[in-house]
């Protein structure tokens, strides 16, 4: 594992894509995090591909853009050039069209985004040759931002240095204009505008399109926008973006998108009822409490997750922490949470202590009708006398630093789930808590995971190199950790985390 590139220290690797490997970094000092992109080995001694390195470092550095990935700077390690880009929050428009959807009005603002980006590139004599919702990132404002710029050229070069008996195929084929399938030569900036109109169509149905377009199933003012954007002939394209723009715009602000509802509405509907749900699962907004920090950290990729965290205050001033999750896999697992959140909410108003408050929970749930197990993890603290007590109901540990140590004590227990029998009695365990020491509830539970040892050296790494940052930066440590782990071993596992550290 690479430990450092150039200034930046490296916290995982991401991947590895065409001839570069990805990095997530940052600068000792600041502790900003950024993606860096170095040249593979095998590719050093090769000219070709450190010519197209560098191509793409020049025109990164040309399309600044506030819907296009930022660009650093560039520079050499070990032989090697590296390129240092933004590290964006959030999921790509191929992620998120396996899962969720949009209303007709906010997809074509998005591609209105998208269009302004390229549009701009375009600006720049430079076109992006494999747009796709792969290459294209929603952040966590819902902003979209394009990214991948490793087969982008200059129009001038492609058309001055192709030779036409021996063309080479770029791009993505779903996603590619017929002139650059068969003439890649005669590429031009409406080959770009060809490959956003087929992501304009997939936003608004809400779903990849595999390939196969029925523009006869959108609403009938779009139809004729994305009809003259995918024409097979270049010439009867929108001659640039600018005119895909003023009609998009012209359609977008118009009274007929409210007539020409597609059926994609009524799945946001459903949507945003069922996201509104998820967010009552968590706070809000964090609390003042005092001689407390807090900072909170969540990732759902699949967006309804269940988990609940929540920050309570008790009758005798000590405060309650919790992170909990229904068991049994379901539809309803939001519905399940919402039982426990309100129970809990209720036993909180009159008990203080966490078993007690664990044993009556427990009770409650046993009687409920849904039959549903729960594991979760109880935290009281009263900063007066810095004493914190945990009840720890089948799952993960919490994880307790000092202010001298990097290495975690882990707080766990051997209480069943809860709702699962009826007579049990509730432990805790306790802590001295003292001024400078911190603590991170999650929800990463181990015990049963088959990559379990893996998951725990990994989250424990990360955590050892913030172990003496602020909350929120231990926080969005984990959150982009767990993001890469998800990736390639959890298979869309959500992932919630809340650390609280003491202050005077």
């Amino acid at each position: 594992m690479v430990d450092t590139i150039g200034p930046y220290q490296i916290e995982t690797m991401l991947g590895k894509g065409g001839m570069s490997n990805l990095y997530l970094g940052t600068l000792p000092n600041k502790q900003d995090v950024v993606i860096i992109k170095v040249l593979q080995d095998k590719y050093i001694d090769k000219p070709a591909a450190i010519k197209a390195f560098q191509r793409e470092a020049t025109i990164l550095s040309l399309a600044q853009h506030p819907h296009i990935v930022n660009f650093y700077e560039e520079g050499n390690w070990e032989g090697k050039p590296y390129i240092v880009l933004e590290y964006i929050e959030g999921i790509s428009l191929r992620e998120f069209l396996m899962q969720d959807s949009l209303d007709l009005r906010r997809a074509l603002e998005l591609v209105l985004q998208i269009a302004y980006a390229i549009c701009h590139l375009h600006s720049q004599g430079v076109i992006h040759r494999d747009l796709k919702p792969e290459n294209i990132l929603l952040d966590d404002n819902g902003q979209a931002k394009v990214i991948d710029f490793g087969v982008a050229d200059f129009l001038d070069s492609i058309k001055g240095q192709s030779d036409p008996s021996t063309p080479r195929l770029v791009g993505t084929p779903i996603y590619m204009s017929p002139e650059q399938r068969e003439h890649p030569e005669q590429v031009a900036f409406a080959s770009d505008l060809y490959s956003l109109a087929i992501i304009a169509y997939e936003l608004v149905v809400g779903r990849p399109s595999q390939g196969k377009i029925q523009l006869s199933i959108l609403p009938k003012g779009l139809q004729t926008i994305l009809t003259k954007a995918l024409q097979s002939e270049v010439k009867h394209r929108y001659p640039d973006l600018t005119g895909f723009i003023a009609d998009l715009t012209t359609y977008i602000k118009s009274p007929s998108i409210q007539k020409e509802r597609s059926g994609v509405d009524l799945a946001l509907a459903r949507s945003t009822i069922l996201d509104g749900t998820q967010e009552i699962l968590s706070p809000s907004r964090l609390p003042s409490w005092t001689k407390t920090r807090i900072a909170i950290g969540q990732y759902h990729p699949r967006h309804l997750s269940g988990i609940y965290l929540d920050l309570l205050p008790t009758p005798n001033g000590s405060y309650l922490l919790v992170l909990a999750k229904p068991c049994r896999p379901g539809r309803e697992y939001l519905t399940y949470s919402c039982v426990f959140r309100g129970i809990l909410r209720t036993l909180t108003e009159s008990l203080n202590e966490p078993t007690e408050i664990a044993q009556h929970l427990n009770q409650l749930l046993i009687k409920d009708k849904s039959k549903q197990y729960y594991s979760a993890t109880f935290v009281s603290m009263n900063p007066v006398d810095s004493e914190i007590k945990v009840v720890n109901c089948q799952s993960a540990p919490l994880w307790c630093f000092s202010s001298s140590s990097r290495a975690p004590k882990e707080l766990g227990g051997n209480n069943p789930l809860l709702g699962s029998a009826l007579d049990t009695q509730y432990q805790a365990t306790s802590q001295w808590w003292n001024v400078g020491d911190s603590f991170i509830l999650h929800s990463a539970r181990t015990i049963t995971s088959p990559n379990a040892r893996v998951l725990r050296s990994n989250m424990e790494d990360i955590i050892g190199n913030y172990v003496h940052s602020s909350p929120t930066k231990q926080v969005n440590a984990l959150v982009r950790k767990w993001k890469t782990l998800d990736k390639k071993k959890l298979r869309g596992k959500s992932f919630a985390c809340l650390s609280v550290n003491r202050v005077e």
